[in-house]
């Protein structure tokens, strides 16, 4: 059996092309970076939103193609008839923020934010729970059925620590230079569901190949909540046993953190709704193990991460803002370019922010 994943370097793609093979697959990857050979597997150097690098990859037959590509609405809507007829399973990664605030546990069936949201502002936009909800429609009014859907939601595994609306780049890099985690009030009272990649990747692996999961949506998340305090706690425990103190953070009110994260429609049409997901469709077709809870799998993650740290570009001009709030200033051994220590200084010293504190004091 012949699969291409579209996009799939990061953890989830990394650990489905691990389970794939073991199942016999015959692999191939498309990476925009360049990357060794694998024995294994085989990689397609190029960026598959490129529209050469496209016609050339779906010029070939595959059994299946899983889609881990962030497109626009437009982008996608000019290429899915393409993709499912040159494969017979097309898995579309979509997300579990398509939903609305729901008080009852989420299932596949349960109303999205495109269906039932009235704010003008935001449905003008396509934000990315919009975007996957105006693809899933391409989808779902197709008239080729060999389509399945996939709604995993917050995901951790090699490399990838959400925390809150937070990226490891904002969080994790600040805590390892010994400067102060903002985090949100109103989000740490708030439940969540955080995913072991490995569990999500069992779900799509169980799901590839079945034509019974043609014409489907599944989600695959965790079914145990916690709140984002108790995820709080969690990772900076994990980070704590790596480094030998325990990360300082300081809690914000609501319009000091929506001002630093500067993702309102993210923060307010997913992170400030509780959470929690009925993962039992999932589990009713395939037989997977129970999900490994973020207790185990952070720490697990964690210590392997912080062995070899490796971080993206970082966001100076956000590192700026968060540092007038805590009071603290990077150091200039930290920037890699004048540009970025310019922006920063300019930032951190001639706009500073002017906000309240609910809990000003520093945990």
């Amino acid at each position: 059996m012949k699969v291409l994943l579209l996009g799939g370097t990061g953890p989830i793609g990394a650990e489905l092309a691990h389970l794939l093979l073991k199942n016999g697959w015959k692999v191939t990857i498309t990476s925009r970076s360049p990357r060794e050979e694998n024995i294994n597997y085989s990689i397609r150097h190029g960026n598959a939103l490129e529209p050469g690098f496209f016609n050339a990859l779906i010029n070939d037959r595959w059994d299946v193609i899983v889609d881990f590509m962030i497109y626009s609405t437009g982008q996608f809507r000019g290429r899915y008839r393409r993709l499912l007829e040159c494969c017979d399973q097309y898995i579309f990664l979509s997300s579990a923020r398509v939903y609305a605030g729901s008080d009852e546990p989420v299932t596949e069936d349960s109303p999205r934010i495109l269906d039932v949201c009235t704010d003008d502002a935001y449905l003008s936009t396509d934000e990315y729970a919009l975007s996957k909800a105006r693809q899933e429609n391409l989808l779902l009014g197709c008239n080729i059925a060999n389509w399945t859907i996939v709604r995993p939601y917050i995901t951790y595994g090699k490399g990838r620590f959400q925390l809150g609306i937070w990226e490891k780049e904002e969080w994790l890099y600040r805590a390892l230079k010994g400067r102060t985690i903002v985090v949100s009030s109103e989000i740490n009272s708030c439940l969540t569901t955080l995913t072991d990649s490995r569990d999500v990747a069992a779900g799509i692996a169980a799901l590839a190949g079945n034509c019974h999961a043609n014409g489907q949506i599944f989600q695959i998340t965790g079914s145990t909540p916690l709140c984002w305090g108790e995820a709080v706690d969690i990772y900076l425990e994990a980070t704590s046993r790596s480094i030998g103190a325990r990360p300082k953070t300081r809690v914000v009110d609501s319009i000091t953190f929506d001002h630093l994260a500067g993702r309102t429609h993210q923060l307010h049409y997913d992170r400030l709704h509780n959470r929690i997901f009925d993962s039992s469709k999932i589990h009713r077709f395939a037989d997977l193990p129970k999900f490994r809870p973020p207790e185990e799998g952070i720490p697990y993650y964690m210590e392997q991460f912080l062995a070899r740290p490796a971080f993206a570009p970082i966001n100076w001009r956000g590192e700026a803002l968060k540092d007038t709030v805590t009071g603290e200033v990077a150091a200039l051994s930290e920037f890699q370019s004048h540009k970025s220590l310019i922006s920063y200084y300019a930032i951190r010293y001639l706009r500073p922010v002017k906000s309240r504190f609910l809990c000003p004091n520093r945990i």
